[in-house]
């Protein structure tokens, strides 16, 4: 079995890594994974922009994963969305970050303590209204 929570948005080439997973996994082996990336609504520049400041981020259509994990010869066995989860976690960091600002702010600088804080409070937002959705896979190796 292989596990991948919140990887995928942030490789340039989700399908060799899938293509990868598959050449490794004896039929029937099993792959779970999340993506935080999902476009299910409008989204601005601006908001991608918040929501990528991390590194390399690559958003898709729904559909997408599937058609991946298709090609790479996975059936799969369910979807579901979390949206949920992502709102409450990045809830728990504000909230969290916001208590100890002091300290992060001596060790990030004030300048990446707020640009964190916009891309969690931006993270709230755009799964909050359906703009982004998260979305858990799990498949089976044919």
């Amino acid at each position: 079995a292989v596990v991948s929570i919140d990887v995928v948005l942030h490789l340039k080439d989700r399908a060799s890594m899938v293509a990868e997973i598959a050449r490794i996994l004896m039929p029937g082996g099993k792959l779970l994974f999340t993506d935080a990336g999902i476009i299910s609504g409008p989204v601005s520049n601006e908001e991608i922009a918040i929501r990528s400041n991390n590194g390399f981020s690559q958003f898709v259509n729904d559909g997408y994963n599937d058609d991946v994990l298709s090609s790479a010869g996975f059936d799969l066995l369910q979807k579901e969305v979390n949206n949920t989860g992502a709102v409450e976690n990045a809830r728990g960091r504000i909230q969290s970050r916001s208590k100890y600002a002091a300290r992060l702010k001596r060790v990030q600088g004030a300048q990446r303590f707020e640009q964190e804080q916009s891309y969690l409070k931006a993270m709230v937002d755009l799964y909050q209204r359906g703009a982004l959705t998260r979305l858990t896979y799990y498949a089976v190796k044919r």
